[in-house]
């Protein structure tokens, strides 16, 4: 196997972060839009959460320049939050929230005691994940080998499925800090507490989006440039160009920000090779290459734990490892040795290096997907790009700003 392109170092900002295990969550919006052109969800000011005032002479002025004015309007979370998400207490049953995330095409679930004398509003005790219900339920569920065991298990109680202490974030966090934490711990998804309210969540999803309305104003404001006119990093610093300079003439095409090195595995390979490269490398997709290594399908971790025997037992595989509490099986369960080509994904998302990041992050968004596979003109796999590599762009683009401001 290639090895893995190590993950970008990025700086500890965790400081308005709660502690917790890790809370593994993907999501796409469920509520409300992200409130991107009018300044966010918050309420007092054209800005949302943020603080200042952006005129909105300003914001046309930037569009007629070619200036998005995003990286003035959404930069804390009362900005991006999706307000309002759909939310199960500790009460519910497993069923229950199976039907929701199916129904709504949701990947997670804040989990809540509802309002009550000493509380205004809901209350954060957990959240529950389209990971963390794959690996509660047994493989058979819903299918002829069910047993009466694995149809007990959809009359669980969430309680004993959530995760408990996710880390969270308030309104006022700033975004680079919420990316730095998500990108850290391998999560996509923040609850947003003010005071002891759940008032909103970011989600890889609402970055996704941000991605998805910035190409938007773009194709309105600023005119197609020849992508093989690139300008150097050093001298847009020495102009004290802005993020979205730097976005326009840097992070153009996927070929700009996908990961290059990729570990792939051929179809026959089994589950447990491909738990052993996800934990080894700390990634979520796997390609999956036939014996003549064109590319075959994908693998993702939600693949894997939806074949695992269910449920996992408690505080089995509590170590720091990637995913070491969602893998946790037997090292003998004749699951991990099911062939790859049985549980992979065939019908995989491609795009070129030529790809437009802006057209590969509505791909994603639209399919409800975290990666795509990056081929070229013969379809040999030339990198994957993931949510966490659009998650590593704006964090760039953040700290490119701070920098590049005043003091």
């Amino acid at each position: 196997m290639a090895k893995v392109q190590a993950e970008t170092d990025v700086r500890d900002r965790t400081n308005t972060f709660s502690g917790g295990r890790e809370a593994s969550s993907d999501d796409w919006p469920s509520g409300a839009d992200v409130a991107v052109a009018t300044g966010g969800s918050g309420s007092g000011g054209s800005i949302g959460w943020s603080e200042g005032g952006l005129r909105l002479i300003d914001l046309l002025d930037g569009l007629c320049a070619g200036r998005s004015a995003i990286f003035s309007l959404v930069r804390v979370a009362g900005d991006l939050m999706t307000r309002n998400p759909r939310r199960l207490t500790l009460d519910d049953r497993v069923e229950t929230c199976l039907k929701l995330m199916t129904g709504y095409r949701l990947r997670h679930v804040p989990v809540i005691e509802p309002p009550g004398e000493k509380r205004t509003g809901p209350t954060l005790v957990g959240v529950i994940s389209g990971r963390d219900i794959g690996r509660h339920l047994s493989p058979y569920v819903g299918k002829v080998g069910a047993k009466d065991s694995d149809r007990a298990r959809m009359k669980e109680r969430l309680s004993q499925v959530a995760t408990r202490k996710p880390r969270v974030a308030r309104p006022d966090t700033p975004l680079d800090a919420i990316i730095t934490t998500m990108v850290r711990h391998h999560i996509d998804m923040i609850p947003v507490m003010d005071d002891d309210a759940l008032v909103g969540i970011v989600t890889a999803g609402d970055i996704l989006k941000l991605f998805v309305r910035m190409g938007r104003i773009q194709a309105l404001s600023v005119p197609e440039r020849d992508c093989s006119d690139k300008a150097r990093l050093l001298d847009l610093a020495a102009r004290r160009s802005t993020p979205d300079q730097l976005l326009d003439l840097y992070f153009r095409t996927v070929g700009d920000i996908m990961t290059e090195q990729v570990v792939s595995l051929e179809e026959d390979e089994v589950i447990a090779s491909a738990m052993e490269a996800m934990q080894q490398g700390a990634f979520r997709h796997l390609p999956v290459v036939a014996k003549n290594g064109k590319l075959a399908g994908i693998v993702s971790d939600r693949n894997i734990l939806r074949h695992l025997p269910g449920p996992r037992q408690p505080g089995a595989g509590t170590g720091q490892g990637f995913r070491c509490e969602l893998f946790s099986v037997a090292p003998n369960h004749p699951n991990l040795k099911t062939p790859l080509k049985q549980i992979m994904v065939p019908e995989v998302t491609q795009v070129s290096p030529s790809c437009g990041i802006f057209h590969a992050a509505a791909k994603m968004f639209d399919h409800r997907i975290s990666s795509l596979v990056v081929v070229d003109e013969d379809k040999d796999i030339r990198g994957v790009v993931t949510v966490t590599d659009f998650m590593r762009v704006l964090l760039a683009l953040y700290e490119f700003g701070v920098r590049q401001s005043p003091t």
